[in-house]
């Protein structure tokens, strides 16, 4: 479980970090959420609040807290890309607190949303995200799925190739370089590696970009044993991110201290593993805090340090078991959360139900009324009209009228019934069977007054031809 959770959070990490904007200050973005006029304002401070508690401060209650104001908000602005643009951060947030059933749902709605709308950024982030839910070492590993979406996101990559915000190319080529060092396909982690580090080449400037590139490269070259390489792009890697996030600086220092240990290079492993600690320690991060504490228990006890290996052994049960009563804490917790986020849905459901149902009951009461109008046009219009064409209409009047009848009624019926279709049968059946003898009258009556009025004006044209002829002839 620790590993699972460990490398969901850093590949995680890297994902969210090369997709966010640079970090805010958070008192900063309240004032400004205070002086904002408008919602798609709101909705972006909302998004950088998230952002920044949840990759940044590492205080996931507060990511909750804004996550559900940014879905809210993406809720009123009633646009795709918005609500694309929350599921992707909700489904972060239940990653990071280990609801990896949470973290798929909303992933795969962003996927489905962003994909359908041609939101193809935000297509983009999900399919990334989806990638590291996926990938062979988290919890809910698949690598068929990975593969899938990796192959999904790089065939946006063409949609980018100039853009100089996101570094799009380097994530998808590592995203590749994860799935096939995963599976054991060295090969081709290689080329993949390779063909990231040319990304990671056109945006020097990049400082996260660099650091991540430069920690790929490190794991590239440990895996063939070439350790003077791996040691020299660690450095790489620690010394371009030590100013820029904690988080992933410690995820790359407990990947040089393992690196290092296996190694045999314990002096330098216990160096390395300090400062994680010393960073997991400053961040209040147990996850990380976990992974260092028994990096330098197993260091310790390779040196015959009894003591402090016993010590740093009490300090991995101890941030384990506190890692153990955060995730359950986040359990119940999320239980509240997604069934408050459900009801949200529900809310919108229902009020999106309600105004189509409002329309269709227009659209149904105008074509009635038109269909009316029609004949009673027909009926009291000079010309002479055919039966049929009435009978036509009568039965495209009876077919409007039920549906109508069916949609004001429906809420009432669903009620009744429970929306049981062997109950909701049965009356619609009755309505139809009422409506029937109501349209036979009707058509009868219809019928009677068009043949009376076609009899009277054939009599007109009769009588005008006939006067027309006396007058002619005398």
């Amino acid at each position: 479980m620790r590993k699972h959770w460990v490398y969901f959070i850093s590949l995680l990490f890297i994902a969210n970090f090369s997709f966010s904007q640079v970090k805010q200050d958070v008192d900063e973005l309240k004032k400004q959420l205070i002086e904002s006029a408008t919602d798609t304002a709101k909705f972006r401070i909302y998004e950088m609040l998230t952002t920044d508690y949840l990759w940044y401060a590492d205080q996931s209650d507060s990511a909750g807290f804004y996550a559900m104001d940014e879905f809210k908000m993406a809720q009123r602005l009633n646009q795709p890309i918005y609500l694309a643009e929350s599921y992707v951060n909700l489904g972060w947030y239940f990653g990071i607190i280990g609801d990896q059933g949470k973290n798929i749902e909303y992933l795969t709605k962003a996927v489905h949303l962003s994909e359908d709308n041609k939101c193809f950024s935000v297509l983009m982030r999900a399919c990334q995200a989806l990638c590291i839910t996926y990938s062979p070492g988290s919890a809910a590993g698949n690598p068929e799925k990975m593969i899938k979406y990796a192959r999904k996101a790089e065939s946006l990559l063409p949609n980018y190739d100039n853009d100089r915000l996101f570094h799009y190319g380097l994530l998808v080529y590592n995203m590749f370089f994860n799935y096939y060092k995963e599976t054991g396909k060295l090969d081709s982690a290689y080329k993949y590696a390779h063909r990231g580090d040319e990304e990671a080449i056109k945006y020097p400037r990049e400082t996260f970009s660099l650091a991540y590139d430069y920690e790929v490269q490190a794991e590239v070259h440990d895996s063939r044993k070439e350790y003077d390489q791996s040691a020299f792009y660690f450095e790489k890697a620690i010394n371009t991110i030590d100013t820029l996030s904690g988080l992933m600086l410690n995820v790359i220092v407990n990947q040089y201290s393992n690196s290092l240990q296996k190694q045999g290079k314990y002096e330098q492993a216990l160096f390395n593993s300090r400062r994680g600690f010393s960073l997991a320690m400053r961040t209040h991060n147990p996850g990380f805090a976990s992974q260092a504490s028994y990096v330098l228990y197993k260091v310790y006890d390779s040196r015959g340090n009894k003591d402090s290996a016993l010590y740093y052994l009490k300090e991995y049960v101890k941030f384990s078991e506190s890692l153990s009563s955060e995730t359950k804490r986040n359990q119940v917790q999320n239980l509240n959360f997604a069934e408050e986020i459900r009801n949200k849905e529900q809310e919108k459901k229902e009020k999106d139900d309600a105004l189509q149902r409002k329309h269709n009951l227009q659209y149904a009461a105008i074509a009635i009324f038109l269909i009316g109008f029609v004949t009673i046009y027909l009926l009291l219009s000079q010309s002479i009209i055919s039966a049929k064409l009435v009978k036509y209409l009568g039965l495209l009047g009876l077919l409007v009228s039920f549906e109508f009848i069916n949609l004001l009624l429906h809420p009432f019926i669903s009620s009744v019934t429970s929306e049981n279709p062997f109950l909701m049968l049965p009356i619609l059946v009755a309505i139809g069977a009422l409506l029937i003898p109501l349209h036979h009258r009707l058509e009868l009556w219809v019928t009677h007054k068009l043949v009376e009025k076609n009899k009277r004006l054939k009599e007109e044209k009769i009588k005008k031809i006939v006067e027309a002829y006396q007058q002619k002839m005398g």
